[in-house]
């Protein structure tokens, strides 16, 4: 079990700190560069985003975009990528 504690730190300690640079480098900057252009063309910048798909499932990925991006994260009832594009497909047909 010490093992395994110590592993687990190594990973918050380590791992996180880079994923999150990671992020922030790579990722998270062109959804808020998205979300400033749209602003720009006379949209609202978002209070609250909600997330879909893996990364919905995992709550350190959650906090790591939230504090990047600088919206509120919520994770909906249905976390499954497809399920908008089905209700969205289901509207269409009716």
């Amino acid at each position: 079990m010490e093992r395994i504690l110590k592993l687990y730190t190594v990973r918050v300690k380590i791992l996180h700190p880079l994923a999150k640079r990671i992020l922030a480098i790579y990722l998270f900057p062109f959804e808020a560069e998205g979300y400033n252009r749209l602003q720009s063309l006379g949209t609202p910048y978002p209070k609250t985003v909600y997330t879909m798909g893996g990364g919905a499932k995992n709550a350190a990925w959650a906090r790591i975009r939230q504090n990047i991006i600088g919206v509120q994260m919520q994770k909906p009832q249905q976390t499954e990528a497809a399920y908008g594009t089905a209700l969205l497909a289901r509207r269409g047909l009716s």
